[in-house]
């Protein structure tokens, strides 16, 4: 559990982070982050500006930051991790487990990628987006994830994944919490209904 000082410093970094240069799908990416302890970022960022503000900040933070030659983009809170794992993304042979775990997802969730494999993850998701999730396993539902609205960053393994189900709810409480910050308010508005 976080103390106030610390939650008051996870506030500050995430009201200091370039969202508004970067896709919408970042805001979830730094609520988990910065408050759900994920250990690494990875997002798409399309233009320098972006990246040039995404490196301040690393800085200004002391967060690790690499870029590849692809346009994605890797934060983390350990020096040499950002790399790594762009590293593992970039590798010919199978990665899935290895970079969702380096990633901060759950276990399960990886092994469930791995059997789909990473070429077929878009037709995956695709299936997870009909999928029904009921009660508070609406929280697990990726779809609103590109749009800045969700609590996971990941492809659950089921509709009732357990593991999703925590990283989940450690966001949501987050985001209740902080409801009245600007930079949560409009992720608030939008899903408050999944309580």
């Amino acid at each position: 559990m976080t103390t106030q000082a610390q939650e008051g410093s996870v506030i500050e970094r995430l009201r200091t982070v370039p969202l508004r240069l970067l896709r919408p799908s970042a805001l979830v990416d730094f609520v988990l982050f910065l408050a759900c302890e994920k250990p690494a970022v990875r997002l798409t960022v399309d233009n320098e500006d972006g990246l040039e503000a995404l490196r301040k900040w690393c800085g200004r933070w002391g967060f690790d930051c690499a870029v590849d030659e692809e346009g994605f983009a890797c934060v983390s809170s350990e020096l040499g991790t950002a790399s790594r794992i762009l590293e593992i993304d970039r590798r010919a042979d199978a990665h899935e487990i290895e970079l969702g775990r380096a990633l901060g997802y759950p276990a399960c969730c990886c092994g469930r990628v791995a059997e789909v494999g990473e070429s077929e993850i878009d037709s995956y998701a695709a299936a997870v987006a009909r999928w029904s999730f009921e009660g508070a396993y609406r929280r697990i539902n990726p779809i609103g994830y590109m749009s800045g609205r969700a609590f996971i960053s990941h492809i659950p393994c089921s509709p009732a994944c357990d593991a999703s189900l925590a990283i989940a709810d450690r966001a949501y409480r987050f985001v209740i919490e902080h409801a009245g910050e600007p930079v949560l308010s409009e992720l608030y508005r939008s899903l408050v209904v999944s309580a």
